[in-house]
């Protein structure tokens, strides 16, 4: 993953007070290299529309903002309510509810709940870029999660086709539905747990599956079924970049940034 600046909460407030800062900020993460087309992907400096706030391709004359294609595209909430959300989802591990958004941004409830949603779908954007290798013991480095309509084999094997690379190991306990582990590609290394005669077999998934829990039942105090994949990617994408709390707004809002737009009527389905 690649670095990022820090930014702790009085830097936030101090950096972003007006919409012209986020614009300029939000314009230096979609395009850190310099003006890229969206249309015609030529890069060259771009003709300002400064009242209209919008930038226009010298090649193409195709015209765009500096949130059209993002999560943000077509939204009329202003963008340092956006930079807040952001940043208030990404910094707190325990989360950020729609009704804390909601007192936090002064916004209408129904709006905070499709900005926390559109912002769960960039974070989830970002982690699927990303695949799980190796084995080691002790703590996970990194984690994902899926919600299973049926724990059988082939949803397992599904399951670790998109998310772990193809000749990794992969620890379990001796449920049989993790046998095909080893027939797709996998080094499977199965073992019955028993917390009594071996409890540090699996420790660190029953840590990770605590504090998901309670990061569920603590912040959200129950949440619908149709939107707890949503919940899950949330939660996985803060764990895997724990090691870097003062750089979650940045990393989050390049991946806002990146994500294509997600619709109301997507969300709702």
């Amino acid at each position: 993953m690649s670095q990022q600046e820090t930014l702790g909460m009085t830097e936030f407030f101090e950096k972003f007070n007006t919409e012209e800062s986020c614009r300029e900020y939000m314009y230096l993460k979609r395009w850190p290299n310099g003006f890229v087309c969206p249309k015609c992907g030529v890069s060259d400096e771009p003709f300002q529309i400064i009242s209209r706030k919008i930038y226009q391709c010298k090649h193409c004359n195709h015209q765009t903002s500096v949130t059209a294609g993002t999560i943000m595209d077509k939204s009329r909430t202003p963008l340092h309510k956006w930079f807040l959300a952001i940043y208030l989802m990404s910094e707190d591990k325990r989360g950020c509810s729609a009704l804390r958004l909601k007192r936090e941004l002064k916004v209408a409830y129904d709006t905070a709940w499709t900005m926390s949603h559109k912002i769960r779908n960039a974070m989830k954007k970002r982690d699927d870029d990303y695949t799980l290798s190796g084995y080691k013991a002790g703590h996970p480095e990194f984690i994902k999660a899926k919600v299973l309509q049926t724990v059988d084999s082939e949803s397992i094997v599904n399951f670790a086709r998109a998310t772990v690379e193809e000749g990794s190991s992969i620890a379990s306990d001796g449920l049989s539905v993790y046998r095909k582990l080893a027939e797709n590609g996998y080094v499977h290394l199965p073992e019955n747990f028993n917390c009594v005669e071996n409890p540090a077999h699996l420790k660190w998934l029953h840590v990770v599956i605590s504090n998901l829990k309670s990061f569920i039942s603590g912040t959200y105090h129950g949440i619908a079924k149709v939107h707890l994949q949503a919940f899950l990617d949330e939660f996985c994408y803060r764990f895997n970049r724990r090691f870097w709390p003062s750089q979650l707004f940045a990393r989050t809002l390049v991946a806002c940034s990146a994500a294509p737009p997600f619709t109301r009527y997507e969300l709702i389905g």
